[in-house]
C-alpha cells in the first residue's frame, strides 16, 4: 500500500471591503461557477435540472449570428455551468502515473479527460503513414524528431524542435479542453498543462542541449501564445522519488523512449518543477501536492488517491477567492475577469472559432537561434521531400503537381524503396555535405 501525504499550498486569504460590496453583483453569473468542485453525485440537482443542453461544437459551427443576435439555436455559455465547470491539471515527473489519476478524477467528477500529447498521434496521417518515415531520406539535422530521437542522438536541432513543437501541441490540446468546457459546461482534466512545459526546456538547458538564445526565443513564443490562455483552476502535483519514477517509466516505455531516459534528466525535471513551475502557478491556481513513496501503477491505488483528492477539493476555499474581483490577489484572476454572460460568450466564440490564431506564434524561427536553423539547403531538401511524399497521398497535391513541376523545373519523384538519401539523389544539399565531410 502506498503511503500518501497531502499538502495544500495556499496563501493567506484576505477579503477587502470593496470585494464584499460586489459579491451580490457577481452572484448572478458566478453563483454556480464559484462553488467548490465536488463528486459528480453531489452536484446540486436543481442546477443540473436547469442546465442548458451542450452545444455540439464538433458537428456544428458556432456562427456570428447566433452569437451577436441571439437567434434560434444559440444557448448562453453560463447556462451550462455547474460546480464542476473547472479546469484541473495533473502534473508530475515522467513515470509518476499521471494518466491513471487524471482518468480516475475525470470519471469521479463527471469531467472530460484530455491525455498528454503524443508524437505518435500527431505525426501519423489517416492512412496510417508517419512523417517520421521520411527520416530515411533526410539528413539527421532535419529529421522529424520526437522525444526518443532527442534523447538518443543528443542533437541540439532535435532537442530544440521537440521542445517548441511539444509546446505547440500542449497549447493546442489545452485550448481544445477549454473549448469543450465553454461549449458543454463540463469540466476538464488535463494531463500536463502547457505551463509546465517549461520545466523540460530548462532541464535540457541544464544538460547543455539548449543555449541561452534558444531559451530567450522560447519565452518570447510562450508569452505571445499564452496571451489568450487561462491557467487551470486546480493543479494536482504528484511527487514520487525520482529513481522509482525512472524505473516505472522504463517498464511502461513512456512516450516510446523509456529505455533512453536517464536519472540526471528526471532529476533536472523535478528540480525545475519545484523551483520554477509550482511557485509561479501557485499564485494563480489552487495547488494540491501529494507525496508518494512510489509511482501510481495500479487501478486500486489510483482510485483511492483520486477519491481523497475529490474530498479535499470539496473542502477548499475556491468560492471565497472567486469574489475577490477588486483585490490585487492573482488567484483565479484569469477566470474572475469574466463577470457577465456577454464576456463569457465572447470568450467561447474566440476559443471555438479563432483559437488557432494563438498558434501562429510558433511559426517564427529567428536566424540567431542555432538550435532551430540547420543548413538552409537541408531545410530546402526536407521541404521537397515532404511535398513529394504528400503528393502521392493527397488529391490536392496531385492536382497541382503539373504547376509545381513547371515552377521547380523538375519532375516530382519519390521512391519509398530507395534507401538513398533524397538530397543526394537530387543534388539538393550536396555542397553542404561535401563541406562537412
Amino acid at each position: 500500500m502506498i503511503s500518501i501525504i497531502s499538502r495544500r499550498l495556499n496563501r493567506p486569504l484576505v477579503l477587502t471591503g470593496s470585494a464584499k460590496k460586489v459579491k451580490n453583483q457577481l452572484e448572478n453569473v458566478f453563483a454556480i461557477q464559484s462553488k467548490n468542485i465536488c463528486h459528480k453525485d453531489d452536484l446540486d440537482p436543481e442546477n443540473v435540472a436547469m442546465r442548458i443542453p451542450p452545444f455540439p461544437y464538433k458537428e456544428k459551427r458556432l456562427s456570428f449570428l447566433q452569437h451577436y443576435f441571439k437567434v434560434e439555436g444559440f444557448n448562453p455559455t453560463t447556462g451550462k455551468f455547474t460546480e464542476n465547470t473547472k479546469v484541473v491539471s495533473v502534473e508530475g515527473n515522467v513515470g509518476v502515473g499521471k494518466e491513471l489519476i487524471a482518468a480516475k478524477l475525470a470519471d469521479l467528477m463527471g469531467m472530460k479527460y484530455f491525455p498528454d500529447i503524443s508524437f505518435d498521434r500527431d505525426y501519423k496521417m489517416d492512412d496510417g503513414s508517419d512523417y517520421r518515415d521520411l527520416n530515411l531520406y533526410l539528413h539527421e539535422d532535419v529529421h522529424y524528431p520526437d522525444y526518443k530521437s532527442a534523447l538518443v542522438t543528443q542533437n541540439p536541432y532535435h532537442a530544440g524542435h521537440v521542445e517548441i513543437y511539444s509546446l505547440r501541441m500542449k497549447t493546442h490540446n489545452y485550448m481544445q479542453a477549454v473549448t469543450h468546457l465553454l461549449n458543454t459546461g463540463d469540466g476538464v482534466v488535463v494531463e500536463r498543462s502547457p505551463w509546465s512545459g517549461t520545466v523540460f526546456t530548462r532541464a535540457n538547458k541544464d544538460l547543455n542541449l539548449l543555449g541561452q538564445d534558444y531559451l530567450k526565443h522560447y519565452w518570447e513564443v510562450r508569452s505571445r501564445a499564452f496571451m489568450q490562455l487561462f491557467r487551470p483552476h486546480v493543479v494536482i502535483y504528484l511527487d514520487a522519488p525520482v529513481d522509482k519514477c525512472l524505473e516505472n517509466a522504463k517498464v511502461k516505455n513512456s512516450h516510446g523512449c523509456g529505455e533512453h531516459l536517464t536519472l540526471d534528466y528526471l532529476e533536472a525535471i523535478e528540480r525545475n518543477m519545484k523551483k520554477h513551475f509550482l511557485p509561479v502557478i501557485n499564485q494563480h491556481a489552487e495547488i494540491f501536492t501529494y507525496k508518494l513513496n512510489e509511482p501510481i501503477t495500479d487501478e486500486k491505488t489510483a482510485q483511492e488517491l483520486s477519491e481523497m483528492i475529490v474530498d479535499e477539493l470539496g473542502e477548499s476555499d475556491m468560492d471565497e477567492y472567486f469574489i475577490k474581483v477588486t483585490s490585487n490577489d492573482t488567484k483565479f484572476e484569469d477566470w474572475r475577469h469574466f463577470d457577465t454572460d456577454e464576456r463569457w460568450n465572447d470568450l467561447r466564440m474566440w476559443y471555438t472559432r479563432d483559437k488557432t490564431e494563438a498558434l501562429e506564434a510558433f511559426e517564427f524561427y529567428p536566424y540567431y537561434v542555432d538550435e532551430l536553423w540547420p543548413a538552409h539547403s537541408l531545410l530546402w531538401a526536407r521541404h521537397h521531400v515532404t511535398y513529394d511524399w504528400r503528393s502521392n497521398k493527397d488529391y490536392e497535391f496531385k492536382k497541382n503537381r503539373p504547376f509545381r513541376e513547371k515552377l521547380w523545373g523538375r519532375k516530382e519523384t519519390y521512391d519509398e524503396k530507395d534507401s538513398k538519401n533524397w538530397y543526394i539523389k537530387t543534388g539538393f544539399g550536396a555542397d553542404h555535405i561535401q563541406s562537412e565531410t
